[in-house]
C-alpha cells in the first residue's frame, strides 16, 4: 500500500511509489494497492480487502487501474472501516506475466478522505470471498495463506505531544 496525496502516473513499476506519511485533516489520500508475484505467469486476478480506522477517514471511491481492468469489485463500508473485495483482473494471454517480480501492478487506487487528526493505519488482508480471488495465470487460485499483505500508516494533522508534568 502507498499513501500519496495524488495518484502516480504509472500502473505499473519496478519500485512501489514512496509514502507520504503525513496529511492535514480535510484532504485527500490516495492509497495505491500494488501487488506483485515470484511466478513466471505472472498474476490474472487479484483480490483482497483494506482496513482502516473509520473515525479517522473515509472511503470516497475506487479507481481500478488499467492492468486489472477487467471483472472489478469493491464495496466501500465506511461504517465499518473496510473496503471489501477489492477485485480486478487481467485477462491477457499469461505470455505478459503481469506483476512478475520484480515488477508490481497496480490493483486500484482508493481515495480516502481525512476526517480527523490521529495516527491512521491502512491494512490489506485476505478478502475471504468464495468469488473474488487472486490468481496466477493458468495456474489458477493463490492460497491466501500464501500471500503477504502490507499495511500503510500515516499521521493525520499534527503529531500530538506528549503530556507533561512540573514539579
Amino acid at each position: 500500500l502507498a499513501t500519496l496525496p495524488a495518484p502516480s502516473a504509472m500502473s505499473t513499476s519496478m519500485s512501489v511509489p514512496a509514502s507520504q506519511t503525513s496529511f492535514t485533516a480535510g484532504s485527500t489520500i490516495h492509497v495505491e494497492v500494488w501487488v506483485q508475484t515470484s511466478h513466471a505467469n505472472g498474476l490474472s486476478s487479484a483480490s483482497l480487502d483494506v482496513s482502516f480506522d473509520p473515525s479517522l477517514a473515509t472511503a470516497v471511491a475506487i479507481t481500478h487501474s488499467s492492468v486489472f481492468s477487467t471483472l472489478t469489485h469493491a464495496v466501500i463500508n465506511n461504517g465499518s472501516g473496510t473496503v471489501d473485495d477489492l477485485s480486478g483482473s487481467h485477462l491477457g494471454p499469461c505470455s505478459d506475466a503481469i506483476a512478475l517480480a520484480p515488477n508490481w501492478a497496480r490493483l486500484a487506487i482508493i481515495e480516502m478522505t481525512a476526517n480527523a487528526d490521529g495516527p491512521l493505519t491502512l491494512q490489506s488482508l485476505s478478502s475471504g470471498s468464495p468469488v473474488y480471488g487472486t490468481a496466477v495465470c493458468a495456474i489458477g487460485d493463490v492460497d491466501p495463506a500464501q500471500i503477504s499483505y502490507g499495511t500503510a500508516a500515516v499521521q493525520i494533522g499534527d503529531v500530538p505531544i506528549p503530556a507533561m508534568s512540573a514539579w
